[in-house]
């Protein structure tokens, strides 16, 4: 006789009173498997996570050598048209879209541009306070 779950039904009889004892105990080893996000997830998720900490600060970083790049008169000419184009374009990757892109952008073309700015790298402090800012203590960021 075929049941749906085992191919004879009399071979499972057999096993099963032969096998089983009343005092036999199964045990089990079960392991939890982390969840996306969690500490102690290897692979892709730390190198993300990683990416996620340190592009505001390398974003700084880059617009502080654009800034020394433009130092003296070259500044006041190019300035801010360099540090407009820089800050567009790391503006990108970083999440701001429309007209937040462009208020970056203008705000690192005005940053390159001003003279007094080339030894300050204020680039730099800006995007450890926007990383500090946006960490959370659960281990993750609060808000991009």
């Amino acid at each position: 006789m075929m049941d749906g779950k085992y191919p004879c039904r009399h071979h499972w009889r057999t096993m099963d009173t032969e096998s089983r004892t009343a005092d036999e105990v199964i045990e089990v080893e079960a392991e939890r498997l982390p969840l996306e996000g969690e500490p102690g997830q290897a692979g892709p998720a730390k190198g993300k996570r990683l990416v996620q900490a340190l592009s505001p600060v390398i974003a700084g970083l880059i617009i502080d050598m654009v800034d020394a790049g433009t130092l003296g008169p070259i500044g006041i000419r190019f300035g801010l048209p360099i540090g407009g184009l820089a800050g567009y374009w790391l503006a990108g990757p970083m999440g701001f879209r429309g007209k937040r892109r462009l208020y970056v952008a203008l705000a690192a073309g005005l940053y390159c541009w001003l003279p007094i700015t080339s030894f300050l790298p204020l680039g730099t402090l800006l995007g450890v306070l926007a990383r500090f800012r946006s960490y959370s203590p659960s281990g993750g960021t609060a808000r991009r």
